[in-house]
């Protein structure tokens, strides 16, 4: 993945579960990695995307700029790799099933 995708990704991530270490979890990345990913985007904008405090974190006004862009672009991403994907007619996905524990003992 591209440094610009994935600090995109971070950023989203971050806003959506509503915090640095809540974000990392979802991602599967050190806490560390996520900062450094949000610090180099600000970096490159030149604009800071948080305003940070030791309690929480809130979006800039720059940062729900880019915020809304960015999720609006992961989506289409997501979006044009489903139709990809459909396009051709190979079934993909996950199934959940859900059943009790005595079902496994039995079986």
């Amino acid at each position: 993945m591209s440094d610009r995708f994935e600090a995109l990704q971070a950023l989203v991530t971050v806003v959506s579960e509503g915090g640095f270490s809540a974000g990392a979890k979802r991602l599967g990345i050190a806490k560390s990695a996520v900062s450094r990913r949000i610090r180099d985007l600000e970096d490159r904008l030149g604009a800071r995307l948080f305003d940070r405090t030791t309690r929480r974190i809130q979006l800039t006004e720059s940062g729900r700029a880019l915020h809304e862009r960015a999720v609006a672009l992961l989506a289409a991403l997501e979006e044009a790799e489903e139709a990809a994907s459909s396009a051709s007619g190979e079934l993909k996905g996950s199934i959940r099933v859900a059943a009790p524990v005595s079902f496994a003992v039995h079986c």
